[in-house]
């Protein structure tokens, strides 16, 4: 209140003159201030009217609100990119997991020991082809293929009659098989049923014409003549021969027989079979 009387008592005391003069710069100041008010306004309109960019600062609030989407979002993709990789990372492995051990047991398979096979048999080993079908060792593919259950002389947990291997020569046009007959084809005692004899000469009758003709599948046997010779001890290995005598056509006549190590005949059999018959 002091400062207010003293400037009061100031201007009173001041000339006329003196009065003049700050009314003057009073004036002035006023109007200044309005025309730099006036001036901001139609700044502001005029801005807002017009599409010329915003200040720099206005920029840099636009740079920070919206950003690259390339430069925000690259964690993003380097992510989605790392979980895409990843995935199929662990499909790549689960898909060659399963194949190695498809090959683990194909080539177990391959390559049988010989404590499995008697020494008089191992030479087949060493000649012919040895002819493997997917049929007979992969239950699953032949499920999804029509077949409903196992094939009854390839049945690998078979414990009837069972062939173990085929070797088959293209040149001479024989298939030679090797056969073990389990408990499960027991007749007399300790004797193999000789149905089960007949299986395993059918079997090579059959395969015989789709080695030798159109593939696998693509025949049937309609013929049989059977001779059993000799009883089969349960749990013994034989050798079974097959061969083409003759053709007539689609007529294949074969002939196949069961030998031990000496020689001896256990069961022969003589049949015909249909060439590129599909059932």
């Amino acid at each position: 209140m002091g400062c207010i009387r003293q400037s009061d008592d100031r201007s009173a005391a001041a000339g006329p003159e003196t009065r003049r003069t700050n009314a003057i710069r009073q004036r002035t100041s006023t109007r200044a201030v309005a025309q730099h008010g006036a001036d901001c306004l139609r700044a502001g309109n005029a801005f807002r009217g017009s599409s010329s960019p915003r200040p720099s600062a206005q920029l840099l609030c636009f740079s920070i609100s919206k950003p690259d989407p390339q430069r925000v979002h690259w964690p993003d993709t380097m992510l989605r990119s790392t979980l895409v990789a990843f995935g199929s990372g662990i499909c790549a492995g689960i898909v060659i997991c399963a194949v190695a051990k498809r090959m683990r047991s194909h080539w177990a398979s391959l390559s049988r020991a010989s404590d499995d096979i008697p020494n008089w048999l191992q030479p087949l080993f060493a000649s012919g082809t040895r002819v493997r079908l997917r049929e007979w060792e992969d239950d699953d593919w032949r499920r999804r293929n029509g077949w409903v259950g196992s094939d009854l002389c390839h049945n690998r947990s078979g414990q009837a009659v069972r062939v173990l291997d085929y070797f088959f020569d293209a040149q001479s046009e024989s298939l030679t098989g090797i056969v073990s007959f389990g408990p499960d084809a027991e007749s007399h005692r300790g004797l193999c049923h000789g149905g089960a004899m007949t299986s395993a000469m059918d079997d090579a009758l059959g395969h015989i014409t789709f080695f030798a003709g159109d593939g696998p599948w693509q025949g049937a046997t309609v013929q049989v003549n059977t001779k059993l010779q000799k009883p089969v001890q349960i749990g013994q290995l034989l050798k079974l021969e097959a061969k083409i005598v003759k053709r007539e056509g689609r007529k294949v006549h074969v002939a196949a027989q069961l030998v031990d190590s000496d020689g001896s005949v256990y069961a022969s059999m003589e049949g015909l079979s249909i060439a590129g018959v599909k059932l």
